[in-house]
């Protein structure tokens, strides 16, 4: 994380980690996800990476390989995140 970091990105990446372990259409799936504690490094530190979020104060911006690509209020990011999982 980052010390920019405004959200409780402990307790998201611990929420995804979950869902991603007890859904079935996401278990096994061969997806690089990045959950990031800051909006200003995070999206380009995890370009490799195939989809992520990276927190803001309130706020998170959903990337894919490095490119930002929406913003999410805070209480949809897990089930937004989610969402974008599912459909690679």
């Amino acid at each position: 994380t980052c010390g920019r970091c405004e959200m409780d990105i402990v307790r998201i990446s611990g929420q995804v980690k979950a869902l991603v372990e007890n859904t079935p259409s996401l278990k096994g799936k061969d997806a690089r996800v990045a959950i990031m504690g800051c909006v200003v490094n995070g999206p380009g530190e995890a370009e490799e990476c195939d989809i992520g979020i990276a927190g803001g104060d309130g706020f998170g911006f959903l990337f894919k390989q490095g490119k930002r690509i929406r913003k999410i209020p805070e209480s949809k990011i897990v089930s937004e995140l989610i969402k974008e999982i599912k459909a690679l």
